[in-house]
């Protein structure tokens, strides 16, 4: 049920009703999205348009996982060409596009070290302290004892 950023309380009252039935909201209490409910339909730059039209600064970005900004089209398409290509392989193996962007991301800090992908920030400190038995250090601090 795709939505235009032009006002149709129909669409939009049914956008409601499959959400409330179907979607867990982990941050925002259920009882506050029967009364209040905000429909976002769209974004470019750091706005975001609801489905009743209205724009607003979305300035926590997302919270905090789009910085880059709504509507890059430049990077969709590159998304899409590379998810054409190889959209996933665990790092059993290796694979050129892995190899390719933690190459850059140590030249962007000056070589000697080894890019560590993961999916959030919690991951990476658990398998960090993990792999390390709670000891990590870091080149200019010093160990770091947890």
């Amino acid at each position: 049920m795709p939505l235009s950023n032009s006002p149709d309380p129909a669409v939009r009252d049914a956008v409601v009703r499959q959400d409330l039935g179907n979607v867990l909201h982990p941050i925002v209490q259920h009882k506050v999205l029967e009364t209040k409910q905000m429909v976002v339909t769209g974004g470019e730059g750091s706005t975001i348009v609801d489905a009743d039209g209205t724009e607003y600064l979305d300035a926590m970005a997302g919270l905090w996982c789009v910085n880059i900004g709504y509507g890059r089209t430049e990077l969709a398409e590159i998304a899409a060409d590379q998810l054409r290509q190889l959209s996933y392989f665990p790092h059993t193996a290796m694979n050129v596009p892995a190899a390719a962007l933690a190459e850059k991301i140590n030249g962007l800090m000056g070589g000697g070290y080894h890019t560590y992908f993961v999916n959030s920030g919690s991951r990476l400190w658990e398998n960090a302290f993990a792999g390390e038995g709670g000891r990590l250090e870091h080149p200019e601090c010093g160990e770091v004892v947890s």
